[in-house]
Parts: structure tokens; sequence; C-alpha cells
């Protein structure tokens, strides 16, 4: 199972990105913060992915993924990204040159798909440094989650980026201050506006978060 990219059940937190990050890491970083900004003008509550997938491919200067459904239990693994230099036999459907392969549980429901195909997107902006490429490499990066190391390893870093990556272009800033002002005013439940969003309600709460600020302001600026 060397190429998975996993989208695992865990709390998730941000680390700093390392001060030793190449410059190849911080353009596409800078090409994340280019798109972030690009959604905070979208309109209405639910941001579709027609608008917003060729908006993350135009930032991260790569081709649309190729997105594929497969028989993975979700409560051990959602999704992964494919390279097409992986060894995943799904990579032969990459779309070259720089193609990917998004591959998503088929058994979760519409929110669950929504939110893991555009986590995974945000591994388009990764330097290779980042990608899980071997079986040696996916052992190492579960270890990680399990067991966790004194300093974190790119792969895992990746992993945590992207999920407040995901949650910075597809609940733009005004709207989540108004969620959060009528949320405090108890006018609206995690419910609703995980409805709203169309995103799990497992995550409304990060929205709001003391840390999500933090964890946004710190991938922007890396």
């Amino acid at each position: 199972m060397s190429w998975l990219r996993v989208e695992l059940r865990a709390v998730w937190r941000l680390s700093v990105t390392e001060e030793s990050e190449r410059k190849q890491g911080s353009c596409s970083r800078m090409s994340y913060s280019n798109l972030y900004e690009r959604c905070q003008g979208l309109g209405g509550e639910k941001i579709s992915r027609t608008v917003l997938v060729p908006l993350i491919c135009e930032a991260a200067s790569k081709p649309r993924p190729k997105v594929m459904l497969s028989s993975l239990n979700p409560e051990i693994i959602r999704g992964y990204f494919v390279t097409a230099h992986s060894e995943h036999p799904f990579a032969k459907f990459a779309r070259a040159p720089g193609g990917s392969v998004i591959v998503v549980a088929r058994e979760m429901n519409y929110c669950w798909k929504r939110f893991v195909e555009v986590k995974e997107m945000m591994h388009l902006f990764d330097e290779n440094s980042q990608l899980v490429g071997t079986a040696a490499e996916l052992e190492s990066l579960i270890n990680e989650f399990t067991a966790p190391q004194p300093v974190r390893s790119s792969a895992l870093q990746s992993e945590t980026s992207a999920l407040w990556m995901a949650l910075g272009v597809l609940c733009p800033e005004v709207k989540r201050q108004e969620f959060e002002r009528v949320r405090a005013q108890g006018k609206i439940s995690d419910d609703e506006i995980a409805e709203r969003l169309k995103i799990p309600k497992r995550y409304v709460s990060h929205l709001f978060d003391v840390r999500y600020k933090r964890n946004l302001e710190m991938v922007l600026a890396a």
C-alpha cells in the first residue's frame, strides 16, 4: 500500500513549516495564498467545485487531478493522493505531465466526498519531499499518526496543513465570521452550518477553534 496519502481519523494540529523548507515549497504556499485570496470573493454559502477546482489547478499550475471512487473503508482511510510517478496502479490514470489522481472512499456521503476531494487537492501545492511514494514512507507516516515523533516529518506537516487549507477555501473569512457571530448567539447550530457549507459536521467546530486563524495564518505566511 505504498502510495496512500492517508486521511485518517485523527485530531488535527498544524506544525510550523521547517526552517529548511526549500524555495519550491515557499512558492507553493505563495500559490495557495493567491488561491485563498481569490476564494474570498466567491459568493454563496456553498462554493461549487465547478468553480473551485479550476482555481486550485490554476494557482498550483498543475493539471486537474482525476478523481476516482474506491471501496476504501472510510473508518480507516477516506481518501489519498497519487502522483504520476508513484507506485500506485492508479498512477497510470494521472494526466501528464505533472498529473495526479485523487482516490475517494465510495461509501461516504456527499459532504464527506466533497471535503476529502478538496482536502486532497491541497497536495497539489506540496513539494516533492512532502509526497509519500514508497511503502516505507507510508508506514513511517502512519506510525507518526499513532506514535507522534518529537520532530514531525514533511509528509505529516503536509497532511495537517491540507486540512486547514481546505477549510480556508471552502469557507471564506466573511462567511466564517458571520457564522461565528450567529453561532455565538445560539441562532444557528453546527448541523445547520455543515449543511449550508456542505462540509462534514466534524470539521465545523474547527472553523471557530482558537487555533483556526493561527494555523491558517501560518500556512499563508509560509
